[in-house]
């Protein structure tokens, strides 16, 4: 029975529990050392229910703690998930005592505490994830959130990279997937920029014509504006498309990682690399938080995403300008995990601006050349203007 037991030890460590049903099943042995056989078998229960029976042999726990098999009582008949084994010499099944515990419940707290004590937990912590283990710690489900914690686990499973290279892989992924919408809209923005000299016209004759009261031509210049749209397939009101998208991903990715790193995700307490070992506490250097406000304000100064930065006063590019720095000692606590996502989309983000200013790249995707403008002053800046030179020319 020794040799047999010792086979059935060395199998255990193979088949264990996930290590959130061990470390919930341990917290619960040491908070309650003097637990009765009722509140033994309850807290079983419990652990059990919230564990994938794939992850868990029948005669791992057993086995682990000395169990002999072929005895289906006590202990055994609560961690097994099929019916007792037989002695493979034997034609007849043992009968079962339910009457008869392994461990005398006088005892059972101590025991277990001894058994929670000396199990090395480690090895179970760093053991490779499987698909599901997230659910089983109640991460994923089926809101945005969930799907953005379903895809990260499957990569993590998947290509066994560490979980920093899976949040920078799965970062690249959803980007490379919006990237088509990205190239829609560059060519509504250039269209939209080449045609302002018309746009502009159409809204000086617009804006005269209602304050005349001129309902008809009111209509027909609305309607010229609408011609001009269609001609050039272009819409002010497609450029919503790219924030209306990006939005709920940046949101459901931030609130995802933010649960994983509260929980926690015992890997992500070494999924980190360099400087940030640990992804669910802060950057202690500040570089990460740093690198943030320097990658959104590079965006901002090389023009948005959508490809021109119409629109854009100087009194709101400020505004963002001040955002940029005052993000860094704001989000300086968050977890390092979320950093991670943000400097990777930032970069993402810089390289898609930078690479799509080159004409080569414009024509491949049938992306128009933005035009020149002529600045033309209107009627105020010339009357300013005549002011000036006489008044200079008087000194």
């Amino acid at each position: 029975m020794n040799t047999f037991s010792t086979i059935s030890r060395t199998r255990a460590m193979g088949s264990l529990l996930g290590h959130s049903a061990i470390r919930a099943l341990s917290q619960n042995i040491r908070q309650n050392s003097t637990l009765s056989s009722t509140s033994i078998l309850r807290t079983q229960r419990t652990v059990f229910s919230k564990v994938n029976s794939g992850h868990f042999k029948r005669s791992a726990l057993p086995a682990l703690l000395g169990v002999p098999l072929h005895h289906a009582t006590g202990f055994e008949r609560n961690f097994s998930f099929g019916s007792p084994r037989f002695n493979s010499t034997s034609t007849t099944a043992p009968v079962i005592d339910n009457t008869t515990s392994i461990v005398d419940t006088s005892d059972s707290g101590s025991f277990l505490t001894s058994v929670a004590d000396t199990m090395d937990t480690s090895a179970i912590v760093d053991a490779a994830m499987k698909v599901g283990d997230l659910k089983a710690m109640g991460l994923v489900n089926n809101s945005p959130v969930g799907l953005i914690q379903a895809a990260l686990e499957f990569i993590h499973v998947s290509t066994g990279i560490p979980w920093w290279g899976t949040i920078v892989a799965t970062t690249l992924l959803i980007r490379l997937a919006l990237f088509p919408l990205v190239i829609k809209l560059q060519r509504n923005a250039a269209t939209l920029h080449n045609i302002k000299p018309e746009m502009d016209h159409l809204t000086m004759q617009l804006n005269k014509a209602k304050a005349e009261g001129d309902t008809a031509a009111i209509g027909q210049y609305s309607q010229e504006f609408r011609g001009l749209f269609e001609k050039h397939q272009a819409n002010p009101f497609k450029m919503l498309a790219l924030p209306l998208m990006q939005a709920p991903v940046m949101l459901s990715f931030f609130f995802a990682l933010r649960d994983m790193a509260q929980l926690p995700v015992p890997q992500f307490q070494t999924g980190g690399t360099a400087w940030f070992t640990d992804l669910t506490l802060a950057d202690p250097y500040y570089i990460l938080p740093a690198l943030s406000g320097l990658g959104f304000l590079a965006i901002l100064e090389l023009g948005s995403e959508a490809g021109t930065n119409a629109g854009q006063t100087k009194q709101l590019k400020w505004l963002f300008r001040f955002m940029a720095v005052a993000m860094v000692p704001v989000t300086a606590n968050f977890a390092s995990s979320i950093f991670v996502y943000w400097v990777t989309s930032n970069l993402f983000s810089v390289g898609q601006v930078l690479s799509l200013k080159s004409p080569a790249i414009r024509k491949a995707f049938n992306i128009p050349i933005l035009k020149q403008h002529k600045v033309i002053a209107s009627p105020a800046n010339k009357t300013s203007g005549k002011a000036k030179k006489i008044k200079s020319n008087r000194k």
